[in-house]
């Protein structure tokens, strides 16, 4: 029994032996074919490296955006952030949000944090000889910097006082500032004037930068 396994086992590492060399002498006779054969099999592996790094890269990139808009905010609007022409109808008819249904969330979220309205529209902000067409424009209140995140970078945020009496006062983003103030640094900033729709307000504060979606 010993024997006849012993010369199994001979038996196997011969063709082994046999198969290696046979590859061996194969890709010696055939160095453009197992060259061509490598680099191909090189290529393939990197390029799967790459896309898997370029994927993960994207996710993480996202995830900072998404992480910038608040990471325990809940936005409630008529409109959905994204939609297509089949309910695009559907939602023009909806009711606007407004005061009244402001004030329901503030008296039944009981466990909001922060509840802040904001009004978006396009408009062109100046100052000087410096002009930005349709800069997003968002006005809101006091509670705004707690629900959306952010920091302020100069001077600010809007207050009680500012929303209260309807004050003309303005928090620019970092990057309006840099091309509203060329050269001007950020806490320079603050207290100049700008014009939104040609109405002056004056620059209490400018946000950290953030990045961009």
């Amino acid at each position: 029994m010993i024997g006849r396994l012993a010369r199994g086992l001979r038996r196997f590492s011969a063709e082994v032996l046999e198969g290696v060399r046979i590859a061996l002498t194969s890709m010696a006779g055939n160095h453009l074919r197992s060259f061509l054969t490598t680099l191909g099999i090189v290529i393939g592996v990197m390029t799967v490296i790459a896309i898997v790094g370029i994927i993960q890269g994207l996710n993480e990139s996202f995830a900072a955006q998404i992480g910038n808009l608040g990471s325990h905010t809940l936005y409630v609007d008529k409109w959905q952030w994204i939609s297509d022409d089949d309910n695009w109808w559907a939602m023009r008819n909806r009711q606007n949000m407004g005061r009244r249904e402001l004030e329901a969330i503030q008296r039944e979220a009981v466990h909001a944090v922060a509840v802040a309205p904001q009004a978006r529209v396009r408009a062109s902000v100046k100052a000087g000889d410096e002009e930005l067409a349709r800069t997003m424009v968002v006005g809101t209140s006091d509670q705004n910097l707690a629900t959306g995140g952010g920091s302020i970078a100069a001077g600010r945020y809007l207050g009680g006082p500012d929303v209260e009496l309807s004050r003309s006062v303005a928090v620019l983003g970092a990057g309006v500032a840099d091309k509203l103030f060329p050269g001007v640094p950020l806490d320079a900033v603050v207290g100049k004037r700008v014009r939104i729709k040609e109405d002056p307000y004056t620059v209490i504060g400018v946000l950290a930068r953030r990045g961009r979606m």
